[in-house]
């Protein structure tokens, strides 16, 4: 379950404010990762803007009966800057521990989204990873800043239908996201949104890093695959209250949990 655990992370501490003004801002996100009634894992993403200035702190960690055989616990720590009214990335730090052992990375960009430096303990191991070629560099920014981006263009043009190349230290990929639906989602858990929602499905292409041999890896994926559910909670922030991924094994869903300490300002 370790991958699906690190896929939920990633999309659940990606989504933030795409109208932020000069105030300083800050949004925290609480998941529950759960495949059926069994609690997987949690979520944690603290976001904070100031100006044209970002910063995000988040980590994702098993719990429950999981842990005892599958333990994962990775944290993130991005630095950001807003130019031309678009997020990009200056850097990006991802630390994990999982029964694989520890892995750390750190990225520097610069103002031309060129990447400048990459860090990375212990490096990739080219016998069990593609590797990643220097055009897989050009052009690419954090996952976090690609979904800042994204939902930018969903206020403008009220369409999920762009397309990223991402870059987090160890890999790289283009992500896609797609128009599925609107959804009335109904209330499953006590503490879970209820309430409209718009379906944003995504698809990502690894184009490097990625492992050579998966059980994961569907052949033939869909934007259905993995589903975004996004609501208007009556503030200046798009927020994330549900990510479904489809599995060999069944659906793993990742729940926002609903509290008073949403925003802070």
């Amino acid at each position: 379950m370790n991958f699906y655990l690190r896929v939920c992370f990633f999309f659940l501490i990606l989504f933030c404010s795409t109208n932020v003004n000069s105030k300083e801002e800050q949004i925290n996100l609480t998941y529950k990762i759960q495949w059926g009634n069994l609690v997987l894992g949690e979520a944690i993403a603290k976001w904070k803007f100031k100006e044209n200035k970002l910063t995000l702190k988040g980590k994702t960690f098993s719990v429950g009966a999981i842990s005892t055989f599958s333990n994962f616990e990775s944290k993130v720590h991005l630095e950001g800057i807003k130019h031309n009214d678009e997020w990009f990335p200056k850097l990006l730090e991802i630390s994990s521990i999982t029964k694989d052992g520890k892995k750390y990375s750190k990225v520097f960009w610069d103002k031309n989204r060129n990447v400048v430096r990459t860090t990375r303990i212990p490096d990739i191991n080219l016998k069990k990873v593609y590797p990643i070629n220097k055009e897989h560099f050009l052009n690419t920014i954090d996952p976090w800043s690609a979904m800042l981006q994204a939902l930018k263009l969903l206020k403008e043009t009220n369409s999920c239908k762009s397309s990223f190349n991402i870059y987090d230290g160890r890999r790289t990929a283009i992500l896609y996201f797609e128009d599925l639906e609107l959804v009335n989602l109904q209330k499953d858990r006590p503490w879970s949104y209820s309430g409209k929602t718009k379906v944003c499905g995504m698809l990502s292409k690894s184009t490097g890093g990625h492992l050579i041999k998966s059980k994961w890896r569907k052949k033939n994926s869909t934007f259905s695959d993995i589903k975004i559910y996004l609501a208007d909670m009556n503030t200046s922030f798009l927020i994330p209250v549900r990510i479904e991924v489809k599995t060999f094994l069944g659906k793993i869903i990742a729940r926002l949990k609903l509290s008073k300490n949403l925003l802070t300002q």
